[in-house]
Order: C-alpha cells, then structure tokens, then sequence
C-alpha cells in the first residue's frame, strides 16, 4: 500500500460516517421513540454494541495480539462499561458507537502525525464533530441541544484514542523485545561463532 493511501482512505471514511451522522439526526428520533414504544429500544442498543464486541473478537483472533494488547483492552472494556452504567438514557449510549468510531477513524487519518499531535487532534476534532451533532439538533423541532451528550461524544473519542495509542504502544515494545533478542537461540553472553564451529 502506497504511504499514505492508509490515511486518505481513514479521513474518507470518518467523511462519510460523520454524514451518515449528521443525516440520520432528524430520523434518529423518531426511531428512538418508535423502538422505545414496543420495547426495543434498549435491545436494539445493546445489540449494536454486542456486534461491535463480535468485530473486536474477530480483530483479536485474526491478529493474535499478546498479553499486554489484551489488557489494554480489558481495562478500556471496563472503563466503557463504567461510563454506560452512568448513562440512563439507552439512545445517549449509541453516541459511544457513533463517536468512537469517528474517533478511531480520524485517528488513522492521523497515523502518519507524531504521536503529540496525533491524539490530541483526533481527540478534538471528534469533539467538535459531536458538538456539531448538538448544534445541528438545537435547530430542529424534535431535538434539542444538550451539552450532556457534547460530552459523552468527547469521552467516546478520548477512550477509543487512548486506547488505540497504548495498543501501538504495546506493539512497539514487543516489536523492540523481539528486534533485541539474540538470532539463532543463542544467548548474548555466550556467542557461538559459526567459523570457529565444528
């Protein structure tokens, strides 16, 4: 893959997930309360976040990832489990899928980016993509604007970035363990040198 082509293709894609958004605000209503009247409100969330748990299993099992990737995100599953617990509302919830993903997104966007940069900014621009999202509602007659969900928005990004950061992080120091250890099986205190063998 041609350098860059990763994050034109991730900046794409966060455009069209954030219109997908945006579009949908008017709509989302009237779903939500169309659900909520025969019950599957709150079915229809936890069923969202069941699949986007099924698609970081099958991330997991295809990648392998080692001890250190699993607990990074264990902890991150708890925290997310933490803050949805402090969410009443089951539609208030959904933003975590929404902004998470836009988050992860523009994070890949910026992957090229030192990391100073990278996931402050990615951090921020899906706040002010959620915070777009409040605006656009305070002009519609069945939304309002709420800065309760600006900040759930912003949460979900800064979760889903940190948590992307420590898993590159975790990945750079296997990969520097694996670099630093001796070829062949051999230890480095005792070298074997292949000329003077046999």
């Amino acid at each position: 893959m041609p350098p860059g082509s990763r994050e034109r293709r991730a900046w794409i894609a966060a455009g069209l997930w954030l219109a997908a958004i945006y579009v949908s605000v008017y709509q989302a209503r009237t779903l939500a309360e169309a659900l909520r009247a025969r019950g599957l409100l709150a079915p229809a969330v936890w069923g969202a976040f069941a699949v986007a748990g099924v698609l970081v299993g099958v991330w997991l099992m295809r990648s392998r990832p080692g001890p250190w990737p699993l607990g990074i995100l264990a902890v991150a599953a708890l925290v997310l489990v933490l803050c949805l617990r402090r969410i009443a509302s089951p539609e208030e919830k959904i933003h975590f899928i929404q902004y998470g993903v836009l988050a992860g997104l523009l994070h890949g966007g910026l992957g090229n980016r030192p990391l100073w940069l990278r996931a402050p900014a990615a951090i921020l621009l899906a706040a002010l993509a959620g915070l777009g999202d409040e605006v656009i509602q305070r002009y519609l007659p069945n939304r309002v604007f709420d800065w309760r969900d600006v900040q759930i928005n912003a949460a979900a990004g800064a979760l889903v970035v940190v948590t992307a950061e420590a898993l590159g992080l975790a990945r750079l120091a296997a990969r520097s363990q694996l670099s630093s250890r001796p070829k062949g099986g051999t230890s480095a205190r005792d070298p074997i040198d292949p000329e003077r063998s046999g």
